[in-house]
């Protein structure tokens, strides 16, 4: 049961945010320090190529980028550190109505958690332009 509830989850939702990582270790191991992964799957017409363009110019090389078998979703996988990035900058350039969504004095963690914020701020502004307010 817990398993067909994982799948809806992921099914219905707009955002899953996966953390992992690709090396062995001991399970048990306190000592193993992981290098840390994050897989975002989301819906597959978030055009998520300028972030991709955006990461690749920054020297992020390590992107991974596909599309589910059924297309109805899509998978972003950061394999390297990205501590460096400007996260508000990014953002101006990708988020139209940024201004709409988050305050000017706004700030972003670094590295993964503020990969997380600004994914999470790009989904909502895309979904903000899909549905529009009724009257």
């Amino acid at each position: 049961m817990p398993r067909s509830i994982s799948i809806r989850k992921k099914t219905y939702a707009d955002l899953v945010i996966t953390y992992f990582t690709d090396e062995t270790y001991e399970m048990g191991n306190d000592q193993f320090d992981p290098r840390l992964l994050v897989k975002f799957t989301l819906d597959s017409n978030i055009d998520l190529d300028p972030l991709i363009n955006i990461l690749l110019s920054r020297g992020i090389s390590g992107v991974v980028h596909d599309y589910s078998e059924d297309l109805q979703s899509q998978y972003l996988i950061l394999k390297e550190p990205f501590n460096m990035l400007d996260f508000m900058a990014i953002t101006n350039t990708l988020v139209q109505n940024r201004e709409e969504l988050i305050s000017e004095h706004a700030a972003f963690r670094d590295g993964i958690r503020g990969m997380v914020q600004m994914m999470i701020l790009i989904m909502i502004a895309d979904k903000m332009k899909e549905e529009p307010l009724e009257s």
